[in-house]
């Protein structure tokens, strides 16, 4: 990619490099990412994006402790919403200084946040306050707009093919104090008082040729902006192949404007996850249509029939093998199911 000038590190890899992503869903909601990326069984990045627990359940923690991970290399917090923050502050924990934390450009613009949000918020707000020379404070970054936010390399010893780990950020509504156009979109729509949704961040991550589309709970007109945008790094990432997808909003039609995002790429594997409280039950069955004629197989992290689910949580874990591109869906954990 042109905006690279220098890779910040390499690491040479003998027999083996793997993605693991792990999609953690909940029922009735919430949602949490965990990636690790591992060379000859060593974990060399790992990632959390949002997180979630339930009164006795932190699916989340529980990964990052079966892996021995105590610092992170990157958390990523989409947007203020209490089914992508409940227990985000523990997982908040889990930094140094060379950790990124991500999170919407102006966040601590709202007073409108649930308790639970108001924690993480709460945590990214006292991380700020910790003096430049503080060990533990971490590298904090407001994301608007496209932002390239992580690089590594890994090389195969034998071939010395080279397989670079980018991961890019898009949140062109939480640009709304800076950017004309993006307030135009919204129609005046207030952004911080009940429409957090506004600010996700979706992100794309690409190891060697594998690709990754994370989308959070981004909204139409979010996509619009994204899609107009786009500069030539984004263009060569939206083309031909993105090897696994997770499906904005739980599947709403909120966010059905992907689907011309995605029109001319070919997407083998997919997830989504469910949200069912008061009125709201997704994944919005009509748009479920919409997605199993684009995608090839879709997994969910819950049975969509809700008096199926036994115990409230699932995962969707993805196995890559980066050298031999092979992908592989590990047995369903939980409630977790495939619907096509």
């Amino acid at each position: 990619m042109s905006n690279i000038e220098e890779y910040k590190t390499t690491h040479i890899v003998k027999e083996e490099l793997i993605l693991k992503i792990f999609v953690i869903g909940y029922s009735p909601m919430g949602e949490s990412i965990v990636i690790l990326v591992m060379a000859d069984n060593i974990v060399k990045f790992s990632a959390v994006i949002d997180c979630f627990e339930s009164s006795t359940t932190n699916l989340t923690l529980d990964i990052l402790k079966e892996y021995n991970i105590e610092e992170l290399n990157l958390i990523c917090l989409t947007h203020p919403d209490k089914d992508h923050c409940k227990g985000l502050e523990k997982v908040l924990e889990k930094i140094n200084s060379k950790t990124k934390i991500l999170y919407p450009t102006n966040i601590f613009n709202d007073s409108y946040y649930d308790r639970d949000v108001k924690i993480a918020v709460g945590k990214i707000g006292e991380l700020f306050a910790l003096r430049k020379d503080d060990s533990n404070k971490p590298i904090l970054k407001g994301c608007a707009g496209n932002n390239l936010i992580q690089t590594m390399e890994f090389q195969h010893e034998t071939n010395g093919y080279r397989y670079p780990l980018y991961i890019n950020t898009y949140s062109p509504v939480s640009e709304i104090n800076d950017r004309y156009s993006a307030k135009n979109f919204l129609k005046g729509e207030n952004i911080y008082h009940n429409a957090h949704n506004n600010l996700s961040i979706m992100s794309s991550l690409s190891l060697g040729d594998f690709k990754v589309l994370l989308c959070s709970d981004i909204e139409n007109d979010s996509i619009d902006i994204v899609k107009r945008d786009l500069n030539q790094d984004g263009r060569d990432f939206f083309s031909y192949a993105i090897d696994f997808f997770k499906i904005p909003h739980h599947c709403s039609n909120g966010s059905k404007n992907i689907l011309n995002l995605l029109k001319n790429i070919l997407i083998p594997t997919s997830v989504t996850t469910v949200y069912r409280v008061g009125n709201v039950s997704l994944p919005d069955k009509q748009m479920l249509e919409q997605y199993k004629a684009k995608l090839d197989t879709i997994y969910c992290t819950s049975n969509i029939k809700e008096n199926e689910n036994k115990y409230g949580y699932g995962i969707v874990e993805v196995t890559v093998n980066i050298f031999n591109r092979t992908i592989k869906i590990e047995d369903m954990k939980y409630d977790s199911v495939q619907i096509k």
